[in-house]
């Protein structure tokens, strides 16, 4: 990447272009240089993508903020996963930070090492609103929301579903050594020792509680949550940065299932009955 490359970003921010975009090269991005799209609200100094997520990239001396506005009302206007990065080699005051966090927006700073993330971006295409936590699962389930309140949604659905599948375990565990007794789909009585369901994926969790013998009503609808939401865990899981109908589908039910784990995990509780 060189100087030549650019036309319209000025020369004085040239050198923290250059920096930046190499930093995002290193990093896998796949970066364009100014590149024009009849949408924009203006050209941006790059767009760089990885995988399902594309980062509209500016670069500033000292911080705009109507242009930070405005890139942030054009990402919350994206069908897709697009996240707004303001890069600098300037200094931001505390208040200039928290017009961009506010946003979403992400700041780079460069420093004598090169760019380090100050602030990550949040995928401003996505708006969530998460279930409201009970005081019971904060313990279990506090890191996911922490994960989504950083942008990190899909990090954050795939933390939650892992806590779902060790809730489920032990709560299936408990209902074994209680005397619980399954009926498999032939008809024949089965049993599974607590080592085969420590095991258990969410998938095979949902299929065991769907052979559970008289159950309870937080049986079936722990079960029913496990069976629903095992779809979008397995697109988090195995289909990262592929399959695109699989990606929208995800986000497009990502908050639904929020709350089916968190419903899920309180049926296992004993806060829902």
């Amino acid at each position: 990447m060189k100087a030549a490359d650019f036309v319209s970003t000025p020369d004085d921010l040239l050198a923290s272009a250059i920096r930046i975009g190499e930093h995002l090269e290193l990093g896998g991005w796949k970066v364009k240089i100014e590149p024009f799209d009849l949408a924009y609200p203006r050209t941006p100094v790059f767009t760089a993508k990885r995988e399902h997520t594309t980062s509209i990239v500016e670069v500033q001396s000292s911080l705009n903020a109507g242009v930070a506005a405005e890139w942030a009302r054009f990402a919350k206007a994206s069908s897709t996963d697009t996240r707004i990065v303001i890069g600098t080699s300037g200094t931001f005051d505390a208040a200039s930070l928290e017009q961009l966090r506010t946003l979403g927006v992400g700041l780079l700073m460069i420093g004598t090492d090169g760019p380090y993330e100050v602030l990550p971006p949040i995928d401003l295409a996505l708006q969530i609103e998460l279930p409201e936590l009970p005081a019971k699962l904060r313990s279990i389930l506090g890191a996911a929301y922490d994960l989504f309140d950083k942008g990190q949604w899909r990090e954050g659905f795939e933390h939650a579903c892992t806590r779902f599948e060790q809730e489920a375990r032990k709560y299936l565990k408990a209902r074994v050594r209680s005397g619980a007794q399954f009926i498999s789909s032939g008809g024949k009585p089965v049993t599974y020792s607590q080592a085969k369901i420590g095991k258990m994926t969410i998938g095979q969790l949902a299929d065991v509680f769907a052979e559970m013998r008289s159950p309870n009503v937080p049986d079936s609808r722990l079960g029913q949550c496990l069976k629903e939401i095992n779809p979008g865990r397995i697109t988090a899981a195995h289909y990262k940065g592929t399959a695109i109908v699989r990606e929208r589908k995800l986000r497009a039910d990502v908050a639904r299932n929020m709350f089916l784990v968190v419903n899920g995990i309180s049926y296992s509780k004993g806060i829902r009955q």
